[in-house]
C-alpha cells in the first residue's frame, strides 16, 4: 500500500496544491493514506514559507473537513514543526500542537537564538561544524519529548555543508540515536527531486546525502521514506520509488507507516 505522511498545501506559501487536490490526485496515484504536513509557525518568527499563526485554526479544520468527505483514502491532519532546545514555551506550543493533530513530524530547517538573531538557515546560510552538533542534540532531544512521530530529512543540515569528519561523526551519533532510541528516521524524496544528491563523492554535500545514509546504513535504524510532495508533479514522478531504492541498497529497515511501530 502507498502511504505519504509528508506533503504540503497552498498554506505554506511554495505549493501549488489545495487540500482537496492533494487528496484528489494522491488517491489517483494509488495512495490509500495520505498525511497533509504543513509547516508549522515558529512564534515569535517570521517566515512566508510556513503557516502564519493566525492560519492554524483554518488549516486544521480545513483538512478535518476535507478528512471526512474522502473516499478511498485515509487522511490524516499533521504539522512539520521545528524542535527548538531549552526553549519551554516553545515546547508547550508544540504539546498544544499536538493535541489538536494526528501527529508532528520534526523537522528542522533553522538552528540557533532565533529570539536573538544569531542562527543558521540550512537552505541560506553555509553551516559550521557547531551547528551540525547543535541539530544533532535537537533531534536527540525533540524526539525523547515523545511528541514526534519521525524526523523529518535529519540530513539536510548538510544542503550547504561540504562533507567532513564533524558531518560523518554526525551521521554515526544520529544513526546510534535511531538505534538505541527507535527513533524513526526518513529518506525524503525531495533530495532526490531536486537531483542535488545524486554525486557518490566525498564532496557531496546536498540531500538525500548518500555519505550520511551509508552510515546510518551501518546500525539497526528504522525509516520512513516521504514524498514531501509541495506540487502536483511530485505526486507522480519516480523520486520516491528512488528513495525506497536507496533505503534498500543502504540496509535500511523500511516502516510503511509510523502508527505500526
Amino acid at each position: 500500500m502507498k502511504k505519504n505522511f509528508h506533503s504540503h498545501t497552498l498554506y505554506c506559501n511554495h505549493s501549488d496544491l489545495s487540500v482537496e487536490e492533494s487528496i484528489r490526485l494522491h488517491r489517483e496515484a494509488g495512495y490509500t493514506v495520505l498525511g497533509i504536513s504543513e509547516h508549522a509557525p515558529i512564534p515569535g518568527y517570521t517566515d512566508s514559507y510556513r503557516l502564519q499563526e493566525d492560519q492554524v485554526d483554518e488549516y486544521i479544520d480545513e483538512v478535518r473537513e476535507a478528512a471526512k468527505r474522502a473516499e478511498g483514502i485515509e487522511v490524516l491532519c499533521g504539522v512539520e514543526a521545528e524542535y527548538i532546545v531549552g526553549d519551554g514555551e516553545h515546547l508547550e506550543y508544540l504539546r498544544e500542537l499536538r493535541k489538536r493533530t494526528d501527529y508532528l513530524v520534526m523537522a528542522n530547517h533553522i538552528v540557533g537564538d532565533l529570539k536573538g538573531g544569531e542562527f543558521v538557515h540550512f537552505s541560506r546560510n553555509n553551516p559550521e561544524p557547531k551547528h551540525l552538533k547543535m541539530n544533532t542534540e535537537l533531534i536527540m532531544e525533540g524526539w525523547n519529548t515523545g511528541l514526534f512521530a519521525f524526523i523529518a530529512h535529519p540530513d539536510s543540515i548538510l544542503k550547504r555543508y561540504r562533507w567532513d569528519k564533524y558531518a560523518e561523526e554526525m551521521a554515526h551519533e544520529i544513526g546510534r540515536f535511531a538505534q538505541e532510541s527507535g527513533a524513526i528516521l526518513e529518506i525524503n524524496a525531495n533530495g532526490i527531486r531536486y537531483g542535488s544528491n545524486r554525486s557518490e563523492d566525498e564532496g557531496t554535500h546536498a540531500y538525500t546525502n548518500l555519505n550520511f545514509w551509508r552510515i546510518v546504513g551501518e546500525y539497526r535504524v528504522n525509516v520512513i521514506v516521504s514524498g514531501d510532495t509541495h506540487f502536483k508533479r511530485d505526486i507522480t514522478d519516480p523520486c520516491v520509488d528512488e528513495a525506497v531504492e536507496l533505503a534498500k541498497a543502504m540496509g535500511l529497515n523500511i516502516v510503511e507507516d509510523f502508527r505500526d511501530i
